[in-house]
This record gives structure tokens, sequence and C-alpha cells, in this order.
């Protein structure tokens, strides 16, 4: 591992070489405190795209129940009216 002493950060960078079977071994890693800096923007704009697909999926599955329900309970409430009428 290729290590700057004079960093101070409790995260490092890694080469990781992943062989057809998916299994991964790390070539080599290095605690630079610009290539820490580039990966952590990277995953961390990564994680924040992932969450608002996520979050968008949830609200739209919330939109399509509450229409559900919207129609289920005007078609209650209608099917009560033309029994009354």
């Amino acid at each position: 591992m290729l290590c700057d002493k004079d960093n101070e950060t409790d995260y490092l960078v890694a080469l990781v070489h992943c062989d057809g079977n998916g299994v991964g071994r790390v070539v080599c890693g290095s605690n630079k405190r610009s290539l820490v800096n580039n990966a952590l923007a990277i995953m961390g704009k990564d994680i924040d795209d992932l969450q608002q697909e996520q979050a968008s999926k949830v609200e739209s599955k919330d939109k399509k129940q509450q229409t559900a329900d919207n129609v289920k309970q005007f078609l209650t409430n209608s099917s009560h009216k033309k029994i009354a009428a």
C-alpha cells in the first residue's frame, strides 16, 4: 500500500482486480488526499443519485396508491348515492 504519512485520513482508495468469477483482489491502495477526496465525491454523488431514484419510485408508488384509493372511495360513495336515489 502506498501510504502518505503526513496525511491524516481514515480512508484509502484501493485498486481492485476482479476476475471472471467475481472474485476481487486488492492490487494497490493509497491514502493520498486527492485520490480519497475524488473517490468520496464520486461515491457520494452515486449514493445521492441512488437515494433520489429510490425516493422517486416510492413517491410514484404512493401517488398510484393514493389514486387507486381515491377511485375506490369515489366508486363506493357513488354506489351508495345511486341506491339512495
